[in-house]
């Protein structure tokens, strides 16, 4: 099995660090790394490739919705995942339309729930480029 990337971009140092220890623990095949600030994310993805990024909406400096924004703009391949304690349906919204797969509330539960959501989101991306890899060598060989 490949390695996974998983960027996790929160300013709750507590926060991250835990989520990062928890689905590096569960997964022997995922390499988890952090960012405290979307200008650090955004460094990390300029080091290095990412296969799925999970980011905080509300962080100071550039925050989750402005990352998802840049991430769809120069890494449109990265599924990416949207973890807040806002509730508020026009939040979920803005998160879809800036690129997120899926929106995550904050809670007792987030390690489970994140958990879940990055092997979805890696599926879809698996399948979208199975896909696109089919198409293209249908269109090679016409």
């Amino acid at each position: 099995m490949t390695e996974k990337k998983i960027l996790i971009v929160d300013d709750d140092r507590e926060l991250t660090s835990f989520l990062a220890e928890i689905l590096g623990q569960r997964d022997e095949d995922c390499r988890v790394s952090v960012a405290y600030s979307g200008e650090e994310a955004m460094k990390r993805f300029e080091e290095t490739s990412v296969d799925v990024l999970v980011t905080d909406l509300r962080m100071p400096g550039i925050d989750g919705l402005a990352l998802m924004r840049w991430v769809s703009s120069f890494h449109p391949e990265t599924p990416m995942i949207l973890m807040t304690g806002d509730g508020q349906r026009g939040v979920l919204a803005q998160a879809r339309s800036s690129g997120a797969s899926k929106a995550l509330p904050k809670s007792l539960d987030l390690p489970a729930l994140l958990e879940e959501a990055i092997a979805e989101v890696l599926a879809a991306s698996s399948s979208r480029r199975t896909v696109r890899s089919a198409s293209s060598a249908a269109s090679a060989g016409e």
